[in-house]
This record gives C-alpha cells, structure tokens and sequence, in this order.
C-alpha cells in the first residue's frame, strides 16, 4: 500500500531555512573547517601555527627571549622570578654550583598546562605551598620541529599564590622555556 504525498505543515520559507541547516550540520561544518594545514584547525604540518606545539617551535626557534636567573632554592617567603604563557620563550639560568633553577607560573585559567623546554632536563611543578602536581604527560620531542627537546604537560588549577617550576639538577647552565595552554 502507497501512501500519497502531502504537503508539507511548515511554510515554505521556513521549511527551506530548516532543510539548509540540516544539510550544513550533516556536512560537518558545526566541527571546524580544515585549515591550511588539512586538519580541523590544523598547524600547516610542522610549520610552527596555531597548535600549543607550532607555537612552542617558533618561539624556541626565534624567541623573542626573555632572561630569567632560576633561584637556587624556593622558600614560601621568598617568591621565584616569574614565567608566563605571554608568547615569548624565558631563558632560565641555572645558577652554580647545584645547576638547580626555580621560577614561577601563575595560572591565568584552570586547565592543562604545557612546559616546552630547549634541553632535557628534570622538571617538577608545585603549588606554592609545596605540593608536588603529578605530570600528566611527558615527550621528548614534537612532531613540528626540532627545536623542542622536552614537553611536560599538568593539571593546573588556579591558586592565591604562583606554582612554582623547578629545573634540574642539571649539568648544562641554562634551558629556554616556553609556558602555554595545551590548546591555544
């Protein structure tokens, strides 16, 4: 049995502003749209864009470069230099004799946190306070470039007081480092 067809119940205009968002929500667009690098808001493969890691590359690559001298020891009275996620890359001096630097990070939003390093070397984050936050994830290199030699990303949360970044014990005298967002 065949059933006739009626007209549609909806007013033609509408139905046809209904019929259009449907095909733009099946064809995929509410997902992001391909960027020059193939992928949904894609870095260019490798070519140092919009990505936490293309960003990191660009910045160790070509700075600009801030210098910061890493404290020897941290102490609740005693706050470290500040690092930020300002789109600069911080060279760290790690002082003599132990090649132990300390800085500091205040977190702007909660969330995962990447630290991109120049060298591979030992880093350890804390609260102010002392506590030591587990790092959710570490590499030693990225895909986009060759620059990065370190990639430890946390969980940050916001805080009254900065975190405090810990470099070393280490044998070079300094580590360029660049703070950002796991998503930019």
């Amino acid at each position: 049995m065949t059933h006739p067809l009626r007209p549609l119940p909806v007013p033609l205009p509408r139905a046809l502003a209904l019929a259009v968002s449907l095909g733009l929500l099946w064809s995929g667009c509410s997902g992001g749209s391909a960027g020059p690098g193939g992928g949904a808001g894609g870095d260019g493969g490798g070519t140092g864009g919009a990505s936490a890691d293309g960003q990191a590359c660009r910045l160790l690559k070509s700075g600009p470069f801030a210098p910061v001298m890493g404290q020897p020891t941290y102490t609740f009275s005693t706050p470290a230099p500040p690092v930020q996620n300002d789109a600069k890359a911080y060279r760290i001096s790690l002082p003599s004799p132990s090649r132990v630097g300390h800085v500091s990070f205040k977190v702007p939003a909660a969330g995962e946190w990447v630290l991109y390093t120049s060298r591979s070397l030992s880093i350890t984050v804390f609260t102010w306070d002392g506590s030591m936050i587990a790092t959710k994830t570490v590499a030693d290199h990225v895909a986009d470039c060759t620059e990065v030699k370190g990639r430890e990303s946390f969980d940050l949360m916001i805080d009254s007081r900065a975190h405090v970044i810990r470099f070393g014990p280490d044998s070079g005298d300094s580590v360029d480092l660049v703070v950002t967002a796991a998503s930019p």
